[in-house]
């Protein structure tokens, strides 16, 4: 007896969500990041820069000369949309 392949194939486990949107709040020195999914921090650590969770808001935190490339990292590269707003804190 010999094997066949399935004629059908069985349903596959849909893949977790990424992100696809990224709030920036940029204040004097510190830039919050917002996103609305998973895959955040893949980011941070692809661009290498240094973070600090903020506990209260319960968001990243970057330094505001870095933002930049993280911003350039998600929007081109991975084409997630960004939204960046000025806060006074």
């Amino acid at each position: 007896m010999t094997r066949q392949r399935a004629l059908w194939a069985p349903p596959r486990k849909p893949r977790t969500r990424r992100a696809r949107h990224l709030l920036v709040e940029v204040g004097r020195r510190t830039a919050w990041l917002t996103a609305d999914g998973a895959g955040l921090v893949a980011v941070l650590d692809y661009v290498d820069t240094p973070r600090q969770w903020d506990y209260r808001r319960r968001l990243w935190m970057v330094p505001v000369a870095r933002a930049d490339d993280v911003l350039a990292r998600v929007e081109h590269g991975l084409g997630w949309a960004v939204t960046v707003e000025a806060v006074d804190r």
